[in-house]
């Protein structure tokens, strides 16, 4: 296989990160930009290949049912992003090539971050944040390492320090966890608003900290509101998820939204996903068809205005649907719980 390479230097790429946040300038000049961008987005694809892979083998070891994915960052959030921090260098954003592995219980995300604590290999570990022990302000909960990629010299095999500045995320995560995360970014695309990075109506910003909270109870680890008891939680959430109508409108949600599928997607090694209201279009690539899959990527972000695109890669078509529900707005096992809540209220 033929892995795309970086093609710019970190100068220009750190420039065309700041020309996409520039309102001052031309179309054409932006349009330059976003394929440096893409050219240096593409190019995570064979360090973040090499973590996933680590993460298939190890995983399964502490819990045969995980579920493992890839994902390359959607370009709206990379500007998102460089808008918040404008002196943030592109060439250094951890997250664009991102990986996940979602557990059952908070003991086997510790067993599997243990795991990377005690590893020893090339890669260098930039950041940890266990979002376990201190939640963030909107209630997310799980845990976050970034590693530095660094490849090897084999006398017998190509050199891949060409990747040697690209950055890979890796998040692990409760299913309970996922199931709070994915209700989240499902309310936020319908109120096209990013409640996940706090912003968005206070009522539903305000509901979703208090229902990770109750989360947090049932999982026996740390709340993000202290001072306030589990029956009390318990309360305030069931009152916000009827104000807000929660069960019905996530499940509208979800009943309304048809999937279309188009290539090989019981045979894809990569998953193109274009939600637009009301459908989602699942594209799927071969192992072989990563410059193409990127290509079309690019395309669909550029043409499809106020479309969620994005490209992922998993082991099947169900663990697509598992590992990336939003996109296909399932919030069932969110809604279970909001359901308990209510009827132990």
């Amino acid at each position: 296989m033929t892995w795309i390479k970086p093609q710019y230097s970190a100068s220009s790429i750190d420039k065309a990160g700041q020309i996409l946040i520039d309102p001052t300038v031309s179309s054409s000049v932006k349009s330059d930009a976003l394929d440096i961008l893409n050219n240096w987005r593409s190019s995570h694809s064979y360090p973040l290949n090499t973590f996933q892979m680590r993460l298939r083998r190890k995983a399964p070891g502490i819990d045969k049912d995980v579920l493992v994915a890839q994902r390359l960052k959607r370009i709206p959030s990379i500007i998102t992003k460089l808008k918040r921090n404008p002196k943030m260098a592109l060439s250094r954003m951890q997250d664009i090539g991102g990986c996940r592995a979602i557990v059952n219980t908070v003991d086997q995300v510790r067993l599997l971050y243990n795991d990377y604590e005690k590893a020893r290999f090339e890669h260098k570990l930039v950041t940890a944040k266990d979002y376990i022990i201190e939640p963030k302000y909107s209630g997310y909960r799980g845990i976050h390492l970034v590693y530095l990629y660094r490849g090897k010299k084999y006398s017998d095999s190509k050199t891949f320090e060409t990747y040697n500045k690209c950055r890979v995320e890796i998040q692990i995560r409760t299913r309970l966890q996922h199931a709070w995360a994915t209700a989240v970014e499902t309310v936020g695309l319908f109120l096209r608003e990013s409640l996940k990075s706090s912003e968005g109506p206070d009522d539903w910003l305000t509901f979703f900290a208090y229902t990770s909270s109750v989360f947090a109870h049932i999982e026996g680890t740390q709340p993000l509101h202290k001072v306030l008891t589990e029956r009390e939680l318990l309360k305030i959430v069931s009152n916000m998820a009827l104000e807000l109508d929660v069960c019905n409108k996530l499940s509208d949600y979800h009943n309304t939204l048809k999937v279309f599928e188009e290539g090989q997607v019981e045979k894809a090694h990569y998953y193109l996903l274009t939600l637009q209201p009301g459908s989602l279009q699942i594209t799927g690539f071969k192992e072989s068809e990563l410059a193409q899959a990127s290509e079309q990527y690019l395309k669909n972000e550029k043409e499809l205005i106020g479309a969620e695109v994005v490209l992922v890669s998993a082991e099947s078509i169900e663990a697509l649907r598992s590992a990336y529900p939003n996109y296909f707005l399932d919030t069932e096992l969110f809604l279970d719980r909001i359901k308990i809540i209510i009827s132990q209220s």
